[in-house]
């Protein structure tokens, strides 16, 4: 890329050697810093002084009159590149997922919708992978004053009663992020099982398993691994009342043995007509009858910031998490301490957004621990009040040769130093190339 620089009507064409196109870019000093660095800047006006020095001995008055419009225009640059030294470093944009539709582990999902994801920044690109593969036939974006928000058209319908994976890729060309998040698809006849898929709290008596139809199949049979017999069945219909609306049909399968503690079981449904069955597989975990657990509230942390295990994470910082369902108690530790001057609540649809900002800069090459409390003081009996979610991330690390940095200086110590040199050098020459030909014309 050839750069063009406009300084005071006189122009400075840098050329970066490592590129090969030929078209050229005008730009401002600092831009051209952020976009070669320092040190190519350095280097390639050193080789221009160097280059009118030598011109100006062999070409006479007219070299050195360009000499001296190269050696000011190169000063002021220099000199602007050093006043920029009190610039702020700029940080890369941050973008972080505000909210998705359908939301993480949604049940019942049409098989027509669409997907939509909303950001906090405006990332330029935006890209949606789903798990079993399902093409983008289009995709809508809507730029809003604080948000952007992206809606992806499927080519076909979900499947049936599917876990479907959601893969999603955003950021600039070069620093792409991805958030990932599970729903479950709708299925024209079965609505919901119980124990719940996921379910880690289920009681070692637990004296039914219960299938919920819109309208009940002919064929319902349930397996469970490891093997638990069943030993009766009942059936409740419920679909063909005209009160309450949309009743379903319950099928209960009554197991003939306690379960085993802190066992996880896979259960697998196969349900439908004759010739025309489908099944749904999933797992739940039983708690040990020594040290029961108890369930917790639907609430699902995401969008957690700093993203954990991150690392070079600014020491102006603050902490932010999205909770799906907000609930009434949000609270955060983090360890080593640092005092929290304040918490910032927003919804986002469905969702709540929470900001903790901290009193004072992170301390530099730290790995800090953060905790978030949340839940709900009003939890059913059986329920958890609160639930944690903890994650670490480490700080940028500060060399002693370049603390300079912590005060937003943008260029080193050292070419600073040699930029000043440059421009000495260049003076010298110039006033004694000029002297020179002063007392050339006295000779004559």
């Amino acid at each position: 890329m050839l750069y063009l620089i406009n300084i005071r009507k006189v122009n400075v064409y840098l050329t970066n050697q490592n590129r090969k196109e030929a078209s050229y870019e005008e730009v401002s000093p600092l831009q051209l810093y952020k976009n070669e660095g320092q040190c190519f800047l350095t280097k390639t006006l050193f080789s221009l002084v160097t280059q009118d020095i030598v011109g100006a001995y062999s070409g006479g008055k007219k070299a050195l009159k360009g000499l001296g419009r190269q050696t000011i225009c190169i000063s002021l640059l220099f000199s602007m590149l050093i006043c920029l030294a009190n610039i702020p470093h700029v940080e890369s944009e941050s973008y972080s997922v505000s909210w998705t539709s359908p939301n993480m582990y949604s049940w019942g999902v049409g098989l027509n919708a669409t997907i939509g994801v909303g950001f906090f920044g405006y990332p330029s690109i935006v890209e949606l992978y789903l798990s079993p593969e399902v093409a983008v036939a289009n995709q809508t974006t809507e730029l809003r004053d604080d948000d952007r928000r992206d809606y992806f058209y499927l080519e076909e319908a979900l499947q049936h009663l599917t876990y479907y994976t959601a893969t999603l890729v955003y950021g600039e060309e070069n620093d792409l992020q991805s958030y990932i998040w599970i729903f479950v698809s709708e299925d024209s006849l079965l609505r919901s099982v119980s124990p719940k898929p996921g379910s880690s709290n289920v009681n070692l008596d637990e004296d039914s398993f219960v299938m919920k139809f819109a309208k009940l199949p002919s064929i319902v049979e349930l397996t469970l691994e490891p093997e638990v017999p069943i030993v009766d069945t009942k059936i409740l219909i419920f679909s063909t009342q005209a009160f309450p609306p949309g009743g379903t049909d319950h099928y209960y399968f009554f197991p003939d043995e306690l379960l085993q503690p802190e066992t996880t079981y896979t259960a697998t449904l196969i349900f439908g007509e004759e010739n025309n069955t489908r099944s749904f597989t999933w797992s739940f975990t039983t708690v040990d009858p020594e040290n029961p657990k108890p369930q917790t509230l639907p609430y699902a942390p995401f969008n957690l910031f700093p993203e954990p295990d991150s690392i070079d994470v600014p020491l102006d910082t603050n902490i932010s998490i999205s909770i799906s369902r907000p609930p009434s108690i949000v609270n955060m530790s983090i360890y080593p301490e640092v005092p929290i001057n304040g918490r910032t609540d927003e919804t986002v649809g469905f969702n709540g957004q929470y900001t903790f900002h901290l009193s004072e800069l992170l301390e530099p090459s730290t790995t800090y621990s953060v905790t978030i409390v949340f839940g709900d003081h009003g939890a059913p009996e059986g329920y958890a009040p609160t639930n944690t979610r903890t994650w670490n991330f480490t700080t940028i690390a500060l060399a002693e040769e370049s603390k300079l940095e912590q005060t937003g200086i943008g260029i080193p110590f050292v070419e600073g130093i040699l930029a000043v040199l440059v421009i000495v050098v260049a003076f010298f020459v110039l006033y004694y190339a000029r002297r020179n030909l002063k007392q050339k014309g006295m000779a004559k």
